[in-house]
């Protein structure tokens, strides 16, 4: 692995990731209570996400005191974003996944500096894909770095999009003219871009920063491109920010093409 200045805070996603990944995977195995006090409007809330988020906080925060932390299961500080570091957690992106158990669902732990994301894990334990970097190390998949594969243009591009966005006809015409596959989890989807295992990934619905985070830094560390589907730079400087949606691909070239085609539909 190549060094970076944030190794050792890699170090740390690394290790708390892997055994969050553990706890989400015996709670697939043994069963769990799902609960009904969910009200940022998805309906799924499992007990497995309170203790991987528990468990993430604990970890982290226990050994970077002085960071803010951004989690979707829980109640952040204001100032969270305004401090040097903060850490932006999903416990479980995809908890309709993990309540169906199709596998595809991950636990993701990003790292922003100054409002830029510098590291970050992607961990999908019943896909046994373990995603993660930091600026300068380049990305890896299950120990393996990542080679960036060549870029393709968007007419022999498979872009993987949202099983719920396609079930609710949001991308309508476009399945018909696009190469198109439905994936569970934002995160992981952005993460199978980052790894080399997919094409593009793109949202036509808002995203919360703790959906994108830890894939940001990771597709940009492999030398693609990220962005909202407005076109916009993403910063994490306002707990309330959300996304318009996103676009994740190899070249700016072939984003720019996709996001004006995919904004005329909007």
């Amino acid at each position: 692995m190549n060094t970076s200045q944030y190794q050792t805070q890699l170090d740390a996603i690394i290790i708390a990731t892997k055994e969050a990944g553990e706890i989400a995977r015996n709670f697939q195995e043994k069963g769990f209570k799902q609960l009904d006090d969910k009200t940022k409007g998805d309906p799924f809330l499992t007990e497995a996400d309170l203790a991987i988020d528990k468990h993430l906080k604990q970890e982290l925060m226990g050994k970077f005191p002085s960071y803010g932390w951004l989690s979707e299961e829980s109640t952040p500080d204001d100032d969270c974003l305004e401090k040097e570091f903060c850490w932006i957690v999903d416990p479980i992106d995809g908890t309709r996944e993990f309540v169906t158990g199709n596998g595809e669902f991950v636990v993701s732990v990003g790292l922003v500096r100054n409002g830029l994301p510098i590291a970050g894990a992607i961990y999908a334990p019943m896909k046994e894909h373990f995603i993660y970097g930091a600026k300068g190390t380049g990305v890896f998949l299950n120990g393996k770095k990542v080679v960036r594969p060549a870029d393709k243009p968007l007419s022999e591009s498979e872009i993987i999009i949202s099983r719920s966005e396609s079930a609710a006809g949001i991308w309508g015409k476009h399945q018909e003219t696009l190469k198109t596959r439905v994936v569970g989890s934002v995160a992981y989807k952005i993460g199978l871009v980052a790894a080399g295992l997919a094409d593009i990934t793109a949202s036509l619905k808002p995203k919360n920063l703790w959906d994108v985070c830890a894939g940001h830094m990771l597709v940009e560390e492999l030398g693609y491109v990220f962005k909202d589907i407005s076109g916009e730079d993403i910063v994490y400087k306002d707990i309330n920010k959300q996304l318009t949606g996103l676009v994740a691909c190899s070249s700016i070239c072939s984003l720019e093409q996709l996001c004006q085609q995919l904004r005329q539909s909007q």
